[in-house]
């Protein structure tokens, strides 16, 4: 059971039987109620109390942002990495723990604005890069880096490694060139070959 508060910490009351559902249950009742600030009460053993809200806690922030990128991905057309960093969960949910003479008493804290705050710098930046690469495309710019025009991270990683850096690296390149490759397969050069075509560079067609 959950008691919202004013100002953590406070003490808490009764028995400390706990299950890991209750505390999931209870921290998914706060997100719900848009608590931002509560404690635990009652039947829960408060030596894994922190651990399992932390648990929980690391659940709710994966779920959180998955749909927030998610949405954008569709609204916006976006692809590619779309992860912000893990660690700012800590921006989000706060899970700390007071000793007290008999009990330990564990308290969240909410910031029900963060995970938008922190998805949105992400799904800007991508926002950026999917314009500065569209406009690449249009005006045909053969300076364009090759990790900025949308190839997948195998075909990226492969280019890369073989010292290709702009698509202008790749003008008078054949498909036979780039199977030679170390690592690139044939879906990969498909996918070069056809970047090449968008960009104006011509592919020898028996190739």
């Amino acid at each position: 059971m959950i008691q919202q508060i004013d100002e953590i910490p406070l003490s808490t009351a009764g028995k400390r039987r706990s299950y890991r559902e209750n505390i999931r249950n209870d921290i998914r009742e706060a997100i719900d109620k848009r608590i931002e600030k509560f404690e635990f009460l009652g039947d829960y053993n408060w030596k894994y109390l922190q651990s399992y809200a932390k648990e929980e806690a690391d659940r709710i922030w994966i779920d959180t942002w998955y749909d927030i990128m998610r949405e954008a991905r569709v609204k916006h057309g976006l692809s590619g990495y779309m992860v912000p960093d893990y660690h700012d969960k800590g921006k989000y949910i706060k899970i700390s723990s007071v000793k007290m003479d008999d009990r330990i008493h564990v308290y969240c804290q909410i910031d029900f604005d963060a995970p938008q705050q922190i998805c949105g710098r992400l799904i800007e930046e991508l926002i950026a890069q999917k314009e500065a690469r569209e406009w690449a495309i249009e005006n045909k710019d053969l300076g364009a880096h090759i990790g900025e025009v949308g190839l997948s991270t195998r075909a990226f990683t492969c280019l890369s490694r073989a010292g290709y850096k702009t698509v202008g690296d790749l003008e008078g390149k054949t498909a036979t060139d780039l199977i030679k490759i170390r690592n690139m397969g044939r879906k990969s050069v498909e996918e070069i070959v056809g970047l090449m075509r968008r960009f104006g560079l011509e592919v020898e067609a028996n190739d």
